[in-house]
């Protein structure tokens, strides 16, 4: 990097954090890196979770970097990093910085949003937040213990109302550490940016409730999440012939309900097809020499999951090999004897039919066997039976 000496950058955002413009010198510049530095700088760095500001840095109309991400060195020198260039910036030329203004405003939002989400969720429900993350694609916070939704709900509902009372955020340092106070309510080490009012975060919403990740939007994004939500409400509501979308839990509780009935009855009609597959199955066992048994079991009714686990837990006993097919055309092999490799055996039609798989002596599986291959389990027992016979032999 070409520069006269490396500089302890000076960070403006902490002084006003709606600051988007400022004029600094350029202190260092690598074209090959497309990475310069400035004494003084606006751009957010990424750290304390936070993504970093986007931008522009130019001399004039004809020289300037389009700046897309920031970080900031244990030296204390912030580098910016620009995808596009026009013209050239050189060391000692003064420029200006305008930051990317909505960015750093959602930002700010989901940050703030973040210190009450938490600090409310601490006083209701005793639960302490780990990881959280502000990215333009919204917010997130790890919440231990993980939260219901109800639990969820009353915290947004928390939230939007210190949203309304508009309660002053400031920041102060002490003994070297920077302190982030929201008026009333919580005042924790934070070095990120944050509006100076609760009110300036909009609207608080909560997207998604993943175990312990809860996620949410903040201002114009969580309006149009809003909107999006009750649209998306309204026509599930005109589909279930519901007149309101007040009986649309209720109306939901009763679909779930049946879901319920209708998966219990299949996983009951998934049991007893395996107890009558592996019924048949037996009845066409095929020997071989040493008194091993060879079996071929139809399993197309279950997933590959579902099959192997059958499999591995109730069949192949000490001198029986089965093969299985399953629901996505999964090819299974599983050998309790040990002159049968289930995983040579699976080789050997994973080239002939060009199929994917691996596994071990006692069990392998690849897949899926193509359409065109004709009565595929027949023909991997008559391979087993041949190879077989040449091992005794």
């Amino acid at each position: 990097m070409h520069s006269d000496t490396e500089v302890h950058t000076q960070l403006l955002y902490p002084d006003d954090d709606h600051r988007t413009t400022f004029e600094a010198h350029v202190t260092a510049v690598d074209p090959e890196a497309r990475t310069l530095v400035l004494d003084a700088t606006a751009f957010y760095p990424t750290g304390g979770h936070q993504h970093c500001d986007q931008g522009r840095i130019a001399f004039d109309r004809r020289n300037f970097v389009v700046v897309v991400d920031v970080q900031r060195l244990e030296s204390g020198t912030v580098v910016h990093h620009w995808a596009g260039a026009e013209g050239t910036l050189r060391v000692g030329d003064r420029v200006t910085g305008t930051v990317h203004r909505a960015r750093r405003l959602h930002h700010m939002q989901l940050h703030t949003a973040q210190h009450a989400l938490s600090r409310f969720a601490a006083d209701r429900f005793g639960t302490t937040t780990g990881r959280a993350d502000f990215a333009p694609q919204g917010g997130m916070a790890v919440l231990e213990p993980p939260l219901s939704w109800t639990e969820a709900l009353l915290l947004e509902d928390d939230v939007n109302r210190l949203i309304r009372e508009n309660r002053p955020v400031s920041r102060r340092i002490d003994d070297g550490r920077m302190l982030i106070k929201i008026d009333g309510l919580d005042e924790s080490p934070c070095a990120g940016t944050h509006v100076t009012a609760t009110g300036e975060i909009g609207l608080f919403k909560i997207t998604a409730l993943e175990g312990k990740v809860l996620r949410y939007e903040v201002g114009t994004a969580a309006e149009r999440f809003a909107v999006r939500a009750a649209g998306v409400a309204q026509e599930v509501a005109r589909r279930l012939g519901v007149e309101s979308l007040r009986e649309l839990p209720g109306a939901l509780e009763e679909l779930l309900a049946e879901r319920d009935q209708a998966q219990q009855r299949l996983e009951h009609w998934k049991a007893e097809t395996t107890t009558r597959s592996v019924a048949a199955a037996r009845r066409t066992v095929r020997a071989l020499e040493d008194g091993a048994e060879v079996f071929r079991v139809d399993l197309t009714h279950l997933g590959a999951a579902a099959a192997r686990e059958f499999l591995k837990e109730n069949l192949a006993d000490e001198n029986e090999v089965w093969v299985a097919l399953t629901e996505r055309g999964n090819l299974m092999v599983s050998s309790g004897t040990e002159h049968v490799d289930a995983q040579n055996v699976l080789r050997a039609f994973a080239r002939d039919w060009g199929i994917r798989g691996g596994g071990n002596a006692r069990f392998a599986q690849g897949g899926p066997v193509p359409h065109d291959v004709a009565t595929p389990l027949e023909q991997v027992v008559e391979r087993i039976l041949r190879d077989h016979a040449k091992v005794l032999s």
